[in-house]
């Protein structure tokens, strides 16, 4: 279907740009895995309004998700982490997703 398609492109698209401002204002890398870049397509994609509200689910997921670990003091300026979603957030399909964030470099 041509707007999933469409979805999927954004949704890359938005996270590269949420990359990209952690890469520069925090210099934190970050890697995002397919599984969680999934789970975000499959929370903000809805038939009626299209791809509108995969912004916030890329903020409630992935944004807030690093927020959270920084202010734990878990991920810090100069790390590199990959993010991923915990096998259990994979089959629910509430808006509950635990981010699952390994440090690969401190």
């Amino acid at each position: 279907m041509i707007e999933e398609v469409v979805v999927r492109l954004r949704n890359n698209m938005r996270i590269e740009e949420v990359v990209v401002r952690l890469r520069d204002n925090m210099r934190i890398l970050i890697q995002v895995s397919n599984r969680l870049e999934e789970k975000i397509v499959q929370q903000g994609f809805c038939p009626s309004y299209g791809a509108r509200p995969l912004r916030r689910a890329i903020t409630r997921i992935i944004e807030d998700g690093v927020a959270e670990h920084m202010l734990a003091g878990h991920l810090k300026e100069g790390d590199s982490a990959i993010l991923d979603v915990a096998a259990s957030s994979l089959t629910t399909i509430d808006d509950d997703v635990e981010l699952i964030v390994n440090i690969i470099q401190s």
